[in-house]
């Protein structure tokens, strides 16, 4: 007899036993147990409805059905690769292949310690312990990328921190550079974090990159400026070249990280994402341009001496605000 997915999660779920309470594990728990192990929130809602077919997880979001097998596994409902494969049969998802049925199940019953609730950290390894050969292939062009945003952006930045420049001409030049590398940079970025052989993301996912990763700069350009122009202020500036240089790996470092971290908490729980979805987030593109317009516009406002270091750090708190409501609503929608 053929069962759905729906059904035959639910049959493998009646037989976990939750690692908490020694008892049957709830939707509620399995949603949970997901929700940790892939860094977000699920809800019991989301689980019924994979369960009674109402939605199911969309074939690009394989993490999540990685995870979900490696829960069900866990807390013994789900005792081999056999049983993995006929659940991912029942949805059409394609088998597991080697690497992950290694990290789920071999790698998991070797050092169950250590495997129990970092599936990530046994898909990763298991993926390169694979075939190691493959490992400079898939890492050069990421680090590659990322030293080039380092080095634009310092260059890029370093003109502007000297707030003793009142030349209009130069400042507008200087206010263009830092726009436009304000937009080209988070575009290398998030096409860094696409760089997954394993999965292939969707327009609306990558332009959620591009978002994430204009938040996360913007908000590491400011934090940069607040702090030259509190130095500037205080005569501690100039900085020496060597500091000038290491402190302007903070955007492209934070430019990164909010670029996998809004995509992730905008995962739902099922299907995927839509640029109807990203509703108001377009106005994060205009971000590099009122900036640099802010820059060159109030360059009088932020040489004075209270003033200046004040705007800039509401500026800093502004947007890290609006960095983290974005992440934190995403994954209360989850």
């Amino acid at each position: 007899m053929n069962h759905s997915f729906g059904l035959l999660l639910r049959e493998y779920r009646n037989r976990c036993i939750d690692p908490q309470t020694s008892r049957r594990l709830s939707q509620e728990r399995l949603a949970a147990l997901v929700g940790e192990t892939l860094g977000t929130t699920y809800t019991a809602q989301a689980v019924s409805d994979w369960e009674r077919d109402k939605s199911q997880i969309h074939k690009d979001h394989r993490q999540v059905l990685i995870a979900l097998i490696q829960v069900l596994h866990t807390c013994g409902g789900l005792s081999s690769p056999e049983d993995a494969e006929r659940l991912l049969a029942a949805g059409n998802y394609r088998a597991l292949s080697h690497v992950e049925a290694e990290s789920i199940f071999l790698l998991a019953e070797t050092d169950p310690p250590k495997i129990i609730n970092s599936p990530r950290i046994a898909q990763f390894l298991g993926k390169f312990n694979q075939d190691e050969t493959t490992l400079p292939y898939m890492l050069a062009p990421k680090i590659t990328s990322v030293i080039l945003c380092w080095l634009a952006t310092w260059l890029a930045i370093s003109p502007i921190l000297d707030f003793s420049n009142s030349d209009p001409s130069l400042l507008l030049k200087e206010a263009i550079i830092l726009s436009l590398t304000g937009l080209a940079v988070p575009v290398i970025l998030a096409w860094v974090v696409s760089l997954d052989p394993e999965r292939a993301y969707s327009l609306p996912e990558r332009f959620l990159h591009l978002l994430g990763g204009i938040l996360g700069f913007s908000l590491g350009l400011t934090n940069v400026l607040a702090l030259a122009n509190l130095s500037y202020n205080l005569h501690l500036y100039p900085w020496p070249p060597a500091i000038v240089l290491l402190i302007n790996l903070w955007p492209v470092s934070l430019g990164l990280i909010s670029a996998t971290r809004l995509q992730t908490h905008s995962q739902p729980a099922n299907g995927e994402i839509r640029f109807r979805d990203i509703r108001f987030r377009w106005a994060i593109l205009f971000l590099p341009l009122v900036t640099g317009l802010g820059i060159y516009h109030c360059h009088h406002l932020l040489t004075a001496r209270l003033l200046g270091p004040f705007l800039l750090i509401l500026l800093s708190i502004g947007l890290g605000l609006l960095l983290w409501s974005q992440t934190r609503k995403s994954a209360d929608l989850a």
